[in-house]
């Protein structure tokens, strides 16, 4: 199951709401279960390589436990603020792509995602500038108190970011051929713009693994989007109140349509 599936049909099915009293301690259940089917699209436009992506599925309920339901036979179109508008084939079940892109910085897209119903969910955003991964450093690291434990590796990635404008970044990394969709590695230039930038992996790694750093410049529809995804894994059912991280999809669509540039650099630990 796609982890921000999993996070999105969880929060949008059921929570529970627990209120602390003086003396004593009431627990509320509410069950969900049959909210309403919604529609999640991830929609990721690929500026460097000219492709953009579109995962659809289906939310379903907090107690069932079958997989996530895909959604087949959408007609999609991207359209680029000139007028230039771009189609989409279905290589798999719920899963589109799109090729030939061509992007400037500052661009606007806008999607339009119709499905058998004739139902339209749209989506704009714009191109960021692209900024290139420079290098990785790396540190010694050692586990304070616990000398049993072999000392590892710290790694930190290292970028310029351009003056004044705004950037919004996330890193993503591969640990000997592992990758966690899961890891939220987000940051911006709010502080330090025009500054070198340094981000630290939050992993400790060992002596010849392999590693590969993938540094994405993103348009700020996306870093809001998965702040708010952030804020929820962190917060759980202990925060006020859950609720679905808000999009740019209109039509109550849950999900996102983001643009980003990628660069990446790959090493062997010594």
């Amino acid at each position: 199951m796609n982890s921000l599936s999993k996070i999105i049909t969880l929060l949008s099915t059921a929570f529970v709401l627990a209120l602390s009293f003086s003396s004593c301690q009431e627990v509320i259940v509410l069950d969900l279960e049959d909210a309403p089917t919604r529609l999640i699209l991830e929609a990721n436009l690929n500026a460097t390589d000219g492709t953009c992506a579109v995962y659809a599925s289906n939310s379903n309920g907090f107690y069932d436990t079958s997989d996530i339901i895909t959604v087949n036979n959408l007609n999609i179109e991207l359209e680029a603020d000139d007028g230039t508008t771009y189609s989409f084939s279905e290589f798999s079940n719920g899963q589109y792509l799109a090729e030939g892109i061509s992007t400037t910085a500052g661009q606007v897209f806008s999607i339009r995602i119709t499905d058998v119903d004739g139902i339209n969910y749209n989506a704009s955003t714009y191109t960021p500038a692209a900024t290139s991964l420079d290098s990785l450093s790396v540190e010694d690291f050692e586990f304070p108190f616990l000398q049993d434990i072999e000392a590892g590796y710290q790694v930190s990635a290292n970028w310029q970011d351009p003056a004044n404008q705004d950037d919004f970044y996330r890193l993503k990394y591969t640990h000997n051929g592992d990758y966690d969709p899961g890891n939220y590695n987000f940051s911006s230039d709010e502080v330090g713009d025009g500054d070198t930038q340094t981000i630290g992996i939050r992993d400790i790694f060992s002596a010849e693994d392999t590693l590969k750093v993938e540094l994405l410049v993103i348009d700020e529809n996306t870093y809001n989007y998965f702040a708010q995804v952030s804020e929820i894994q962190g917060a759980g059912f202990s925060g006020t109140s859950p609720y679905n991280p808000k999009g740019n999809f209109d039509n109550e669509a849950l999900g996102y349509f983001g643009i980003y540039h990628t660069s990446e650099i790959s090493v062997i630990l010594e």
